[in-house]
């Protein structure tokens, strides 16, 4: 046998004879040659093994199938906390908008009312002589078709 590239060859083909050296008992004198047939061996086995079996390629499959559902429910996700992020930072800056408006009216000036941007409706009442106190509502849409949401803020407008 000798070893070829992965693969063991032997130099005899399967079933073939050959002659092997028949010692005696005593180990000293040589009676002769014998023909023996050779055991058929394998022509070519691989060494090492090689390949996946069916049950480790199911479980592989699997598996990635579990990291695909996970990996698109969290883009799912992501992309709804980004609208969300969006929508919130929208209102803040139009409740900020609005009270730096308020503001710069001066105090005796700051009076009670309203204002509609996008689909947004912001709502302010007044109260209060010194400081002025403004508490403003902001109503709009949850996006999911669940109503609506109020926030409210409070500020004060000093002389």
């Amino acid at each position: 046998e000798r070893f070829e590239g992965g693969f063991v060859t032997s130099r005899a083909p399967p079933s073939s004879y050959e002659h092997q050296r028949v010692f005696t008992n005593r180990g000293r004198h040589t009676i002769g040659f014998k023909s023996v047939l050779r055991t058929p061996k394998r022509v070519s086995t691989r060494i090492g093994q090689g390949g996946f079996t069916i049950t480790e390629l199911l479980v592989s499959v699997i598996i990635v199938s579990i990291g695909v559902v996970g990996f698109t429910s969290a883009v799912g996700l992501a992309s709804t906390e980004l609208w969300l992020g969006q929508r919130d930072s929208e209102i803040s800056m139009l409740v900020a908008d609005q009270l730096e408006q308020l503001k710069a009216m001066g105090h005796d000036a700051v009076q009670p009312g309203q204002r509609v941007e996008g689909s947004y409706q912001l709502d302010w009442s007044v109260a209060g002589s010194n400081p002025k106190r403004v508490v403003m509502t902001v109503e709009y849409s949850r996006g999911n078709g669940n109503g609506t949401k109020t926030d409210t803020l409070v500020a004060y407008v000093p002389r």
